[in-house]
């Protein structure tokens, strides 16, 4: 799971990229608390995410050390979309709602995170949340 010297400066210009298009989509975002994202060991990020995609970048476009995510393993269904998702630190997570009810088994995929958080990584997680209204 190391980057090597290529794939971390590719890395960081891939953050700077995202964090420009971010702010063409997004010039105004209020960050409360962004020097709470500097780790100088191993780490979880957190983060409630109604946007698959940018939300994630959002937060981890910030954090000031290589970021490894948690996604959702149908994202890996075709082998661009699986070269793609592994070169740029995405772990799939396999979801019984996907697999039709059936078993899964992700043992792999934390042994990756481990691995990455026992190395001092940065592991990103966006747990999926339901939003649902009460009237009363």
């Amino acid at each position: 799971m190391s980057s090597g010297p290529f794939m971390a400066g590719l890395f960081l210009v891939m953050r700077l990229l995202v964090r420009f298009v971010l702010w063409i989509f997004y010039p105004r975002v209020t960050v409360i608390g962004e020097e709470r994202l500097t780790f100088k060991e191993a780490a979880i990020v957190i983060s409630n995410h109604p946007n698959t995609l940018m939300d994630p970048f959002q937060v981890a476009s910030r954090v000031r050390k290589q970021v490894f995510f948690l996604a959702n393993a149908g994202l890996f269904a075709t082998p661009f979309t699986n070269w793609f998702f592994t070169t740029f630190y995405a772990i799939p997570i396999k979801r019984k709602e996907d697999k039709g009810g059936q078993g899964i088994n992700n043992a792999d995929s934390f042994a990756k995170c481990d691995a990455f958080l026992g190395a001092g990584g940065v592991l990103y997680v966006a747990p999926e949340g339901g939003l649902s209204l009460i009237h009363i």
